[in-house]
């Protein structure tokens, strides 16, 4: 792959990222390709280039202001992941080991439980931190409809 092919040098993206269009064409619900965990891309001068040719401003405000107050179901999912492997070792537990103490099982289960909310809880503010930081870095840019 040339550099020609690799799309524009962006000092925030790696190498190739620019290849294809990231903006979407006018009608689409998102105006950016989702290529992130974070779900939304960091700013850098080929994506405004990008934006301002697709004239695509306006429909990237509505996005932002929607996305700033969205809530995320990572915390749900890990919660009931968290519970099901607990309550798939209190099985286990029961199964091949004492069958008249459960004390045990159900012990390690509240204490699964309450790491998984522990931990959930932690990613879903890190990752909520991230998608603010980068919706407040292209207000800067394309403006804020407040």
């Amino acid at each position: 792959m040339t550099q020609e092919d690799a799309g524009p040098v962006c000092p925030v993206h790696p190498f190739g990222y620019h290849a294809r269009p990231r903006v979407r064409a006018r009608g689409s619900r998102h105006v950016f390709r989702d290529s992130t965990w974070v779900g939304f891309p960091q700013r850098c001068p080929a994506l405004e280039m990008e934006l301002e040719d697709a004239d695509r401003e306006g429909d990237l405000v509505d996005e932002l202001w929607l996305r700033e107050r969205s809530s995320s179901s990572t915390a749900v999912l890990t919660v009931l992941a968290t519970f099901s492997g607990a309550l798939m070792g209190v099985v286990l537990t029961v199964i091949y080991g004492d069958v008249t103490d459960v004390t045990p099982g159900l012990v390690w289960l509240a204490v699964a439980i309450l790491a998984g909310v522990g931990i959930a809880t932690g990613l879903v503010a890190r990752r909520r931190d991230q998608v603010l930081r980068r919706i407040r870095d292209w207000q800067r840019r394309v403006g804020s409809p407040r």
